[in-house]
């Protein structure tokens, strides 16, 4: 016995020896010209020979340090874009090392002893994020950032956006730091070409995410833009202004100070040739006359419904998307902003912008609809509308990241923006039954709203002394406020074999609407082991939303001259509270190239819905779930890397969908919403593999995503075959609509995306092969009957775009996209339709300053109305000449839609109808424009 405990006492004695064998390692990145310090490279120990490898970034004053490192032999890499990288191979003690001052070589400083020859590096793999090297890309002297990244394997650059991998990008960083708040085309086309160094593509996490590592699947798509060295001490922008024929005209500018970590822009644009840079919460104005109480009538939302479908619609973007580009219709813009960007000492962080934008749109619109219908008769409307609208609107954003020390620091995110529109429409609808007019309705609409949005989050990070052993905090807090009122009259005109009916109708409604949310969220990380952690959350939210929605029926009596009355049908006032819990614990891995993490939560939601008018009730409701979360990334080697992410979530009714109260905007499709929602369950998987051969020059990408969703809150839909008594004093004529959401099972969707790319010499150009597979079911309720409306899309793109010279720049790209679409309940309404898009895009500087840029386009369409061209030629020519010295000024003219073939068609698919919308765009004009471009280095 005493024999045995020798033995462990030995073997314990051994063991501790073993595991005191640790240390500290340190060191400083430095520049090796100015030995200034390079904060946030990335420092990489590797241990030899079996490279496991532990990563950090360089704090604010160029320093790391290593806890826990083991007896051993290792290698240090030490990485930053615009520095040569650097390698060593120590022999650690196990005791503690300061490896001193460790200097980086500025790439910038090689180019006068070394002449590289040859194609550049394309891009390079980074864990999840892609890295392009803007040089291997050649764009002409003016080119905007924008037309640098049309030319990077996987982008797409369309309708105003901007998408890569399969997804929307949805923010552009400059060096780290937000640009004009999280607007990615104000970035984009403001920002020159010249001064990029690097672009990194990468999902963006929280601050959260980002400090514990624990990827929550929270993520967007975003671009940094890195800027070359020679850039940050520098001034550099252009300003232009131009005139032309039809009184058209486009003046505006961008200026950028740069010195140092301290930067500055300001941009200001004015023009009505319909070009806009706008980001989401600017849309107040633009959403649409038929949504009656709530909504301006400035424009009707297109783009794709929730069957998909394709969008072929010229100068606009899905508002759905969140993102805008160009509104359908003659848009008048004056747009003003300002971004700033500094270190305040050595621990402050900030950035901050404001921008300020006013747009006039008129717009006329043409729509032709089919109703999916399961009846002996065919049903279809066509409407034309006009509609006026003027939108103001102001966003202001700032990030401050305060760095206590070494081991905490702060993110303060504050926002805030402020909308008003006016908007008045007129709208004359007529449906059509089996070919036959039944009835016609004439809506005028006006309407005033403001809208107001605060938000802000604040999180706190702490890392204690036992490396991988973190405490987070987060508290996010948002406030909005919408209000305004609107005047609506309705003419409505009914045809009967025997006789004509006709009734009017003419109402004032007033919105008061606002909403808070309180989110408070607590991580704990503690490592178990060599390369296993466990995270402890817990996550409280707070909600409510109040919304009051009243209308009064005027009297149409002269003789009685009543007061309006207000209507219990058409006004309610509710209010909508919502508490949340959520507490879950994570087991992560990670470990060479190998991460790896599940979760598990609990989520408790209690939903209690208050209706004071026209009904009076208080019901509460309580969900519980097990919500189970799994994400890896393994790395295959230095080029290539597979990431898996599953999720599975709930989400609550929102109010507008809650409240009971009668939206009669267009009083052929009623709608209302449905106290009796309940949660719906969705399930997303996504896959992704990358890959990037920087020795060959190409890239490839594959991406497939799934995704699946019980209760599904889709339409109930109720068509009237005669005239019907909804409510008292509220009839739905004959062919019209009502529409009630509803929790339905049965949604499915799958997303599916290619992309090759590759430098091809012998054509001194970038190939780019694009391909992607949509598919959905989408299920709902026609007239009491079960409807899935099935939408499959297939789109393939090539892309050649020149890597010639700077002197002559041009794109070639095709696009062919096959929609097929299936209902269910009504086979006769299956629509397959075919979208061709071809273009080319040239630039051509020659004899020292003159310049031509073409940009011609043809689209083809097939299966849609007979009414609509299925060819379609825009072709856009400009001549310049550049002068002065550097040819900094230009002066050009240009011929916009030379052939006179503009248009803007788009294709709605929803559960219950398709439609084919045509609206009124710019039509051929010429501009005479002047362009300077500033430049001083070096301040």
């Amino acid at each position: 016995m005493k024999f045995c405990i020798k033995i462990v006492l030995v073997f314990l004695f051994c063991q501790l020896s073993v595991f005191s064998q640790v240390g500290s390692l340190k060191g400083k990145a430095v520049e090796s010209e100015s030995s200034k310090a390079i904060r946030d490279a990335t420092v990489s120990i590797i241990t030899i020979p079996d490279s496991n490898r532990t990563t950090q970034s360089t704090r604010q004053s160029g320093e790391f340090s290593f806890d826990e490192v083991k007896r051993g032999k290792y290698l240090i890499r030490i990485t930053h874009v615009g520095y040569m990288p650097i390698e060593r191979i120590f022999d650690f003690d196990g005791k503690s090392l300061d490896m001193g001052n460790l200097f980086l070589l500025p790439t910038s400083s090689m180019t006068d002893e070394v002449t590289v020859t040859g194609q550049s590096v394309t891009a390079e793999l980074m864990g999840d994020t892609t890295q392009f090297n803007a040089s291997a890309f050649k764009t002409t002297q003016d080119a905007s950032a924008e037309d640098l990244v049309r030319k990077m394997p996987g982008v797409i650059v369309e309708d105003g956006q901007t998408k890569t991998q399969g997804e929307t990008v949805k923010e552009v960083l400059v060096d780290g730091r937000p640009f004009m708040g999280d607007d990615p085309t104000a970035a984009l086309k403001n920002l020159p070409a010249e001064m990029i160094d690097k672009i990194q593509v990468f999902d963006r996490r929280s601050d959260q995410a980002a400090f514990t590592g624990n990827d929550d699947g929270e993520t967007s798509k975003t671009l940094n833009i890195i800027t070359r060295a020679d850039m940050r001490n520098a001034s550099f922008g252009k300003v232009y202004a131009g005139y032309g024929t039809d009184d058209r005209y486009n003046a505006g500018g961008i200026v950028n100070f740069f010195s140092g970590d301290s930067r500055f822009a300001i941009l200001f644009q004015s023009n009505n040739l319909n070009n806009q840079n706008f980001a989401s919460e600017d849309l107040l104005g633009v959403m649409g006359a038929s949504s009656g109480r709530g909504m301006p009538p400035g424009a009707r939302p297109h783009g794709r419904g929730p069957g998909g479908g394709g969008s072929l619609r010229r100068g606009g973007a899905d508002i759905n998307d969140f993102m805008v580009s160009q509104q359908s219709g003659i848009v008048t813009t004056n747009a003003f902003g300002i971004n700033y960007s500094d270190n305040w000492a050595q621990n402050f962080e900030v950035t901050g912008s404001y921008f300020l934008n006013h747009t006039e749109n008129d717009r006329r619109e043409n729509i032709l609809r089919e109703y999916i219908l399961n009846t002996p008769e065919s049903q279809r409307s066509e409407e034309i509308s006009e509609s006026l609208s003027n939108n103001w609107n102001h966003r202001f954003n700032m990030r401050i990241k305060y760095n206590i020390d070494s081991s905490n620091y702060m993110i303060i995110r504050p926002r805030l923006s402020f909308q008003s529109n006016d908007g008045v429409s007129l709208t004359n609808t007529g449906l059509l039954i089996d070919n036959q007019l039944a009835n016609n309705t004439q809506t005028d609409f006006d309407s005033k709203l403001q809208g107001m949005n605060l938000s802000n989050d604040l999180f706190y990070g702490h890392r204690f002394a036992k490396k991988g052993r973190v405490f987070s905090v987060q508290l996010s807090t948002s406030y909005n406020e919408n209000s305004g009122d609107n005047r609506q009259k309705s003419i409505f005109e009914e045809y009967y074999e025997d006789e004509d009916f006709s009734d009017s109708l003419s109402q004032f409604g007033e919105l008061d609407k606002n909403g808070y949310e309180i989110e408070t969220e607590f991580e704990y990380t503690e490592p178990l082991f060599e390369n296993f952690s466990v995270e402890f959350e817990y996550e409280n939210t707070m909600r409510r939303d109040k919304s009051d929605k009243l209308t009064y029926i005027d009297n149409n009596d002269p003789e009685t001259l009543l007061m309006p009355v207000l209507s219990p049908t058409l006004s309610s006032m509710y209010e909508s509270d919502l508490l949340t819990h959520v507490a879950g614990v994570s087991l992560r891995y990670n470990n060479a190239g190998l991460m790896a993490s599940l979760r598990m939560s609990n989520e408790w939601n209690t939903l209690e819905n208050v209706s004071q008018y026209p009904n009076s009730f208080d019901e509460k409701r309580q969900y519980n779930n097990i919500l189970p979360r799994f994400f890896m990334r393994y790395e295959f080697n230095k080029e290539s890397n597979l990431r898996m992410f599953y999720r599975n979530r709930v989400s609550l009714p929102s109010i507008d969908q809650l409240q009971e109260v009668l939206n009669n905007s267009n009083p052929m499709n009623l709608s209302t919403g449905n106290t009796n929602l309940n949660e719906s369950s969705r399930h997303d998987l996504m896959m992704r593999y990358s890959k990037v051969n920087q020795q060959n020059s190409d890239m490839f990408f594959a991406m497939i995503a799934f995704g699946k969703s019980d209760s599904y809150i889709s339409k109930n839909t109720f068509v009237a075959a005669r005239d019907t008594m909804l409510y008292e004093g509220i009839n739905l004529p004959a062919g019209g609509q009502f529409t009630q959401p509803i929790n339905i099972d049965g949604f499915n969707s799958m997303r599916s995306f290619l992309s090759y790319g590759k430098y091809v010499g012998l054509i001194k150009s970038n190939v780019n092969l694009t391909g992607s597979f949509d598919f959905s079911q989408i299920p709902s309720i026609i007239n009491e009957q079960r409807n899935v409306a099935e939408s499959k899309n297939i789109s393939l793109n090539a892309v050649v775009s020149s890597n010639i010279s700077t002197e002559l720049d041009f794109t070639v790209s095709t696009t062919s996209m096959l929609n097929y679409v299936t209902n269910s309940l009504v086979k006769d309404l299956n629509s397959d339709y075919f979208i061709q898009k071809s273009s080319l895009r040239l630039n051509w500087i020659f004899l020292g300053g003159f310049v031509v840029e073409s940009n011609f386009e043809h689209q083809y369409y097939k299966g849609l109305s007979d009414a609509i061209n299925p060819n379609v030629y825009l072709w856009n020519l400009s001549f310049g000449r550049k002068f002065l010295k550097d040819n900094r000024a230009e002066l050009r003219i240009t011929a916009f839609d030379v052939l006179k073939q503009n248009n803007a068609i788009t294709r709605n698919i929803s559960e219950s109808y398709i439609d084919d919308v045509r609206s009124n765009v710019l039509q051929q004009y010429f501009l005479l424009n002047f362009t300077y471009n500033l430049r001083v280095y070096n301040l």
